[in-house]
């Protein structure tokens, strides 16, 4: 049951325009779009457990699942990264060339990753 009368726990400044978060593993997952950044946060304290920027914008919420957390890029590249601590284990580079292209200002790929990514179990 929800609260009548809802507090405050936490609060983080992390800066820019923030994605949707996800909570998992007691472990809270934002992206800051313009600054390439993806965010891990103690869910009881709001605490910095890392970042990670990547080559471009990351503008939508990061994935996790089974300990590791995924998303795409403007720069062409999806990203898979440990949960613990922010560790990359691999990257796929999903364009077809390595062509960039302007805009909103930046560099990103021609061919760039928008969205989350999904999983599926098999």
């Amino acid at each position: 049951m929800v609260p009548l009368e809802l507090k405050e726990k936490w609060s983080a400044k992390l800066g820019g325009k923030l994605t949707s978060p996800v909570i998992a593993n007691s472990i809270v997952l934002v992206a800051s779009v313009d600054t390439h950044t993806v965010y891990a946060l103690k869910e009881s304290t709001g605490t910095k457990l890392w970042s990670f920027t990547a080559g471009s914008r990351v503008d939508s919420t990061p994935t996790m699942t089974g300990g590791l957390v995924l998303f795409g890029s403007s720069d062409g590249w999806a990203y898979c990264l440990r949960a613990t601590d922010g560790a990359v284990v691999w990257r796929f580079h999903a364009a077809p060339e390595d062509r960039s292209i302007m805009a909103f200002e930046q560099l990103e790929s021609a061919w760039p990753i928008h969205g989350s990514v999904l999983v599926q179990m098999a």
